[in-house]
């Protein structure tokens, strides 16, 4: 199938978030679209290290195992920005997303704004900690294990 061939062309192999899915193409490109649009492009409002942070957190906090060490690697290839602050926000907005998503995090959305953190950020952090638990509900849903050589694509 035609997305297979883009994902390997692009992704250095078909991670079997995507793979397992086969007989249900219409969601692999709809899926490795987002994950496009939220974690690869290079016109996205988090870089690329608070990205990865907020991916392998919250498969932290699901106990997403396959996801984790796919973005755990990845965030430590991207970490040499790490700024310690930002990075504790990230985590609040990750763990309360992720264990309590019915409580409000509006004083978050101030807190995020107040310490520097841009209105398109706050918007992109929401979309990944989301992206994620859908993503990770995946992976723990397909009972997925991780690929041999699977650092290839995390880049």
């Amino acid at each position: 199938m035609e997305i297979f061939k883009k994902i390997e062309t692009e992704r250095g192999m078909v991670a079997r978030i995507y793979s397992d899915f086969h007989l249900f193409p219409d969601s692999v490109e709809a899926h490795y679209g987002l994950n496009k649009a939220l974690m690869l492009s290079d016109s996205a409002p988090l870089p690329r290290h608070e990205r990865e942070f907020l991916a392998y957190t919250t498969s932290d906090l699901n106990d997403c195992t396959y996801c984790s060490s796919h973005h755990q690697k990845a965030f430590e290839n991207h970490k040499n920005k790490v700024h310690s602050e930002r990075q504790k926000l990230l985590f609040k907005l990750a763990y309360d997303l992720t264990t309590k998503p019915n409580k409000s995090v509006d004083y978050l959305k101030e807190l995020f704004l107040t310490q520097g953190f841009a209105d398109a950020e706050w918007q992109h952090a929401v979309n990944i900690v989301a992206y994620f638990n859908f993503t990770n509900r995946l992976a723990v849903g397909m009972n997925m294990k991780l690929e041999d050589g699977f650092e290839k694509s995390c880049n």
